[in-house]
């Protein structure tokens, strides 16, 4: 009991009660920082985003103007620690998730307007969901962990993640096309207008592969038992339509869906 009377009496002489506390939570209550910027960018310029934890979320108008609201949340010396960084060197635009010192850092989720056509967009966060629509030009896409929704994509695709789904649709595929994408535990689906020509090749580790196009699989000889049985349905080599542009899909764990948009 008398140390118990000790330690409460340091407390109240030292500080009061609760401004002890105040000041505790004051390094472990999560905060939010909005943050806007915006700069004009050249014609058909190639525009990088680059995240280390969060969110990347495009969406386009038509204007030469790339306009960012990023949402910082973490405790306060994590939102320090993080900066963030807009910058336009002649055809490349960049903006960055940057850490004064290697320690952790906050969660920055990026709403990002750009033009509706650029050279090439990449788009990468080590931890986050990425999406993205409207986009005419190259797209790339990484996420370490988290999903990639890409919609209405006008222009080659690269996307890939390790852990999460992915999604890409597209009003067109243009014969110098192609797409790839590639998640190690996640599904894939992709959907293309009902008249559309392409080369597939699509593979599964564990799930199977449907297609609500008509499609001409490639001809193999094997004998039918039950190890060949089941890999029909975890590999497709096609064509739609009358062929041409290369759609690669993989996926180690997970489904593969060729839908009709």
């Amino acid at each position: 009991m008398k140390r118990t009377l000790i330690i409460i009496g340091l407390l109240g002489h030292c500080t009061p009660i609760n401004s002890f506390w105040e000041s505790f939570s004051f390094f472990t209550t999560e905060k939010e920082e909005i943050i806007s910027l915006d700069k004009k960018v050249p014609t058909d310029c190639s525009i990088t985003i680059k995240n280390k934890k969060g969110n990347i979320f495009v969406k386009t108008w038509n204007k030469h103007k790339v306009v960012v609201e990023a949402c910082k949340k973490g405790i306060e010396k994590t939102l320090k620690n993080a900066l963030i960084e807009l910058t336009v060197h002649q055809n490349n635009v960049t903006l960055a998730t940057t850490n004064i010192d290697d320690q952790e850092t906050c969660s920055i989720n990026y709403t990002v307007l750009i033009p509706a056509q650029v050279k090439t967009l990449s788009l990468h966060t080590e931890k986050g969901n990425i999406s993205a629509e409207n986009i005419s030009g190259q797209v790339i896409a990484n996420t370490e962990k988290g999903n990639i929704n890409l919609i209405n994509i006008n222009g080659t695709l690269k996307t890939t993640t390790e852990k999460g789904n992915i999604s890409f649709s597209t009003k067109n595929l243009d014969s110098h096309h192609s797409i790839l994408a590639i998640t190690q535990k996640g599904n894939v689906s992709i959907a293309l207008p009902e008249k559309t020509s392409a080369t597939v090749q699509a593979t599964t580790h564990k799930g199977v592969i449907t297609s609500e196009h008509t499609v001409t699989t490639q001809p193999r000889t094997m004998k039918i038992n039950k190890h060949t049985a089941a890999q029909l349905n975890k590999e497709l080599f096609c064509t739609i339509g009358s062929g041409g542009p290369s759609l690669k899909i993989h996926t180690g764990k997970g489904t593969i869906d060729f839908i009709i948009s």
